[in-house]
C-alpha cells in the first residue's frame, strides 16, 4: 500500500479509531475499580495499560497528526504495514525493539 492517497488515509483513520477505543477502553474507571473490588488492588496488567501503554497510544496520536505514522522513531524508516496492523500503537519497527531487549 502506499503511504499517500485516499486508501492510506481511510487506513489511518482506522488505526486512530481502534487506538482510541483501547485508550478508552485502558483508562476505564470502571475497569480499575472491578479490580479493586475484587482483588483490593488494581492489577498490574491493568497498572500496565493505563500508565506505559497509554503513554505510546497517545505519542502514536501524535505521530498521525503531525503525518509521521508508521515511522520509526530511530531510524526515521517506515514501519511495515503488517506490524502497524497488528501493533496500531508501534513508534518503533521490530528491529528497534529486540535491540532494545537485547542490551536491556
Amino acid at each position: 500500500m502506499k503511504r499517500t492517497g485516499e486508501l492510506w488515509d481511510a487506513f489511518v483513520n482506522k488505526q486512530r479509531v481502534i487506538i482510541l477505543k483501547r485508550l478508552q477502553k485502558y483508562k476505564n474507571v470502571d475497569t480499575a475499580s472491578d479490580s479493586l473490588k475484587e482483588t483490593g488492588e488494581v492489577c498490574y496488567y491493568q497498572y500496565y495499560k493505563s500508565s506505559t501503554v497509554s503513554k505510546y497510544l497517545l505519542r502514536t496520536l501524535d505521530k498521525i497528526d503531525e503525518g509521521s505514522y508508521a515511522i520509526c522513531n530511530v531510524y526515521k524508516k517506515e514501519i511495515p504495514i503488517a506490524r502497524i496492523e497488528i501493533v496500531p500503537g508501534a513508534i518503533s519497527c521490530v528491529g528497534c525493539d529486540e535491540e532494545k531487549i537485547i542490551n536491556s
